[in-house]
């Protein structure tokens, strides 16, 4: 049964077609991804009557080629952290702020912006001001 079975996929679809889609498949999973970086959690709601949002924030990258890489905080000059031969990282920073901070991911021997993310902080009016905009579409009368 396995003997027909090939020789029915091997008249069906002539050799040069499978390699065609084997070669497709190896250029699609070479594919160069793009560099990554996520802050989880990315939003940070102001409790009421407080100036200052506080958090724990975890700050995770990923690239496709091995190297030395940094995160810094948009216009700092020193890093927050570094790593050597990698092709991601992850560390868990104490967030405080009262606005929104965006956070960079670069080469560090380029110094080369490579991604970026943003922590945004809202208040308590705009979060409840998004719970109404989500609420709303679930009323039907």
């Amino acid at each position: 049964m396995r003997l027909v079975l090939l020789l029915f996929l091997i008249l069906m679809f002539p050799v040069d077609v499978i390699a065609q889609q084997q070669e497709k498949s190896v250029i699609s999973a070479e594919k160069i991804k793009e560099p990554l970086l996520i802050a989880s959690p990315n939003t940070c709601e102001l409790a009421k009557g407080t100036f200052l949002c506080e958090m724990k924030a975890a700050l995770i990258w990923e690239t496709a080629q091995l190297g030395n890489y940094c995160v810094y905080e948009l216009d700092e000059s020193l890093p927050i952290r570094c790593w050597k031969n990698a092709w991601s990282g992850r560390f868990v920073l104490s967030f405080q702020s009262n606005k929104t901070v965006t956070y960079l991911l670069k080469q560090e021997e380029k110094q080369t912006e490579l991604t970026r993310t943003s922590i945004n902080v809202i208040g308590t009016l705009e979060q409840r001001m998004r719970a109404k905009r989500r609420s709303r579409f679930f009323r039907i009368f």
